[in-house]
């Protein structure tokens, strides 16, 4: 791995006004890098940022002349990056739709691939002081909620759960990613958030949870695809392999992912 300032080589998170200066940043890390290595960069949901760390270092030492550099955000914001012309190896999204941006703009290299599904769940802080214990106390008054903006998926998620459940919540506060709403509750800031389940699974017990019933829940898939801007896409092709290959699928579980829909 190269010396770089960034501690194992994570640029957080990606805005969209931030193209520019991640654009920079990378630049400026190159000179820092021996002859011999290659850097990857992969754009990541935010709520893959546990596995994906894992994911990124077993890979590196798979490859001990590859540098993984990974971007978390919103799939929205890292999509609407990449289409601006950020420059990304690998992409790998929360939602279909948000692939679709990517890959409606040419800038797939091949058809985007499935690799993880995931789940939604009520992340609450310790103490539960508001006394949720359903989905139906996040409609009560004076209890406060967080949940994604609405054009992530997180946000679109929580909405859909909001409609099954037929509750009209009113959020405190509508964060850009899940990893921002998971803050809100670990540091007690809201009574509840709607989150992943992966994200309450990697939490370290730091927030507990009230499950979502299925038939008031909704499941999300998360497509992968190397980009067309990669410079280096025999090594964006093996990351994206390594991802779908049993150890990958074996960390996302582990992580509280359900395997890719259909699997």
């Amino acid at each position: 791995m190269s010396s770089q300032a960034l501690p194992r080589s994570r640029i957080e998170p990606l805005s969209t006004v931030g193209v520019l200066a991640l654009a920079l940043a990378l630049a400026g890390c190159s000179p820092q890098s021996s002859p011999s290595e290659r850097q990857l960069v992969v754009a990541a949901a935010a709520s893959l940022n546990v596995p994906f760390d894992q994911l990124a270092l077993a890979f590196e030492q798979a490859n001990p002349n590859v540098d993984v550099a990974l971007s978390y955000g919103g799939s929205s914001t890292l999509a609407a990056g990449i289409v601006a012309g950020s420059p990304i190896d690998v992409f790998a999204s929360a939602s279909q739709d948000t692939m679709d941006l990517v890959s409606k703009s040419g800038l797939a290299a091949s058809s985007p691939t499935v690799f993880a599904a995931n789940r939604m769940t009520i992340a609450l802080p310790a103490p539960n002081r508001a006394g949720v214990a359903s989905i139906v106390d996040l409609a009560r008054p004076g209890v406060t909620v967080a949940v994604c903006q609405p054009d992530v998926p997180c946000g679109v998620a929580a909405q859909t759960v909001f409609d099954l459940a037929a509750i009209d919540v009113a959020p405190a506060t509508q964060e850009p990613d899940v990893s921002a709403v998971l803050t809100k509750v670990r540091t007690d800031q809201v009574d509840a958030g709607i989150v992943y389940v992966s994200d309450v699974v990697t939490s370290n017990g730091s927030v507990s949870e009230v499950a979502i019933p299925p038939s008031q829940n909704t499941t999300t898939s998360y497509p992968i695809a190397p980009l067309t801007g990669s410079a280096q896409l025999d090594l964006a092709n093996s990351f994206v392999a390594f991802v779908l290959s049993e150890k990958g699928q074996t960390v996302l579980v582990d992580s509280g992912f359900l395997p890719a829909l259909g699997n």
